[in-house]
C-alpha cells in the first residue's frame, strides 16, 4: 500500500512543481523584461542628456569667443592714443603742456 500512495501523490506533487515552475519562470520573464524596458530608457535618457551637453558645450564656446572680441573692443576704445585723437581731432581740444594744480 505504501508504494501505491507514493505512486498517486507523486503525479499531483509534480503538477504543483509544474505550476510553481511556470509561474516563478513567468515572474523571472517579467522581471527581466522590466529591467531591459527600464535600461534601454536609461540609455535613451543618457543619449538626450549627452546631445544637450554637446549643444551647451558649443554655447559656452561661442559665448567666450564673444567675451574676448568685447574685451578687445573695450581695449580699444578705452586707449589713450585712440581718446587723444578724438578729442584733438572731432572736439578741437589741445593737449596741455602745464600740468595741472592738485587742490587738496
Amino acid at each position: 500500500m505504501d508504494s501505491l500512495e507514493l505512486n498517486n501523490s507523486f503525479p499531483l506533487n509534480s503538477k504543483k512543481l509544474k505550476r510553481i515552475n511556470r509561474w516563478s519562470i513567468f515572474g523571472v520573464l517579467c522581471s527581466l523584461a522590466a529591467l531591459t524596458i527600464g535600461y534601454v530608457n536609461n540609455v535613451m535618457k543618457i543619449d538626450e542628456l549627452l546631445a544637450d551637453i554637446q549643444v551647451l558645450n558649443k554655447k559656452y564656446e561661442m559665448l567666450e569667443n564673444n567675451n574676448e572680441i568685447l574685451k578687445t573692443n573695450i581695449n580699444q576704445y578705452q586707449s589713450a592714443e585712440r581718446i587723444i585723437k578724438i578729442a584733438r581731432d572731432e572736439l578741437g581740444m589741445v593737449k596741455s603742456v602745464k600740468i595741472p594744480d592738485v587742490v587738496e
